[in-house]
C-alpha cells in the first residue's frame, strides 16, 4: 500500500532526510493503525521529506518573487533620477536576488541529514542560550 508512493530508490538518496521526518511518519502510522515496521517508516518519513522540501521550495519562490517584484516597483520610480553608479548597483542586487538557489534564500542546506546526536546537541545548546536569555531578562 505505502510502496506505491515511491518513485524509486535514487529519490532516497537526493532528499534530506530529517529525524523530524521520520517523528511525523510513526505518528502518522500509528494514528491510521498502520504496522510501523522501519522499512514503511522509512517509506513514509521519505514521502514527508519530499513534501517538505516541495513546500519549502515554493515558499522560496515565492519570496523570491515577492522580492523582485518590489524591487522592479522601486526601479520604475528611482531610476530616472539615479546616477549611473547607482542604476548599476540596483540591477547587480536584482540579478543577484533573482538568482539565488531556494537553499539558499532559506538557508537550508542540502546533503547529508545531520545525525541524532548532532541534532541532540543543537536543541542542547538553542535551549541554553534561550535559558540564558531569560534569566538576563528577568534580572
Amino acid at each position: 500500500m505505502i510502496r506505491h508512493w515511491l518513485y524509486g530508490a535514487r529519490r532516497m538518496t537526493e532528499l534530506r532526510f530529517w529525524e523530524i521526518d521520520r517523528l511525523a511518519a510513526s505518528r502518522l502510522l500509528v494514528r491510521l493503525e498502520i504496522e510501523a515496521t522501519p522499512t514503511i517508516v522509512e517509506e513514509v518519513a521519505i514521502e514527508f521529506a519530499q513534501h517538505r522540501q516541495d513546500v519549502e521550495r515554493w515558499v522560496a519562490e515565492r519570496v523570491q518573487s515577492q522580492i523582485v517584484s518590489k524591487l522592479e516597483e522601486r526601479s520604475k520610480r528611482d531610476f530616472a533620477r539615479m546616477d549611473e553608479s547607482w542604476n548599476s548597483g540596483f540591477s547587480a542586487a536584482e540579478e543577484l536576488i533573482a538568482t539565488l538557489m531556494t537553499n539558499e534564500l532559506l538557508d537550508q542546506p542540502y546533503g547529508k541529514a545531520p545525525s541524532k546526536g548532532q541534532m541532540l546537541r543543537s536543541m542542547v545548546k538553542e535551549a541554553r542560550k534561550r535559558s540564558a536569555i531569560v534569566e538576563r531578562r528577568s534580572s
